[in-house]
């Protein structure tokens, strides 16, 4: 995917990577504060094992459709 060219990816799957990125960062955040605090751990920890299944749904949608739809798109152009 070249962004420069084309970025009909990047549209079609913004929201789900925003989405991912925001998970992301949270767990980094949750995961300092409980080095710093141990008594948010437990927090941290579950806020992980309830996002973990999500996350790597964002990215396998991400990383497995939308071709067809972009090559529709692409034959209407």
């Amino acid at each position: 995917w070249d962004p420069k060219r084309d970025f009909a990816f990047g549209m079609l799957h913004a929201e789900r990577l925003c989405h991912l990125m925001a998970e992301v960062e949270i767990c980094k955040v949750l995961v300092k504060q409980a080095r710093d605090f141990p008594e948010r751990m437990e927090l941290a920890e579950t806020y992980l094992e309830r996002v973990t299944p999500e996350v790597t749904y964002l990215y396998d949608e991400i990383m497995t459709t939308g071709d067809r739809l972009l090559k529709k798109l692409a034959e209407q152009e």
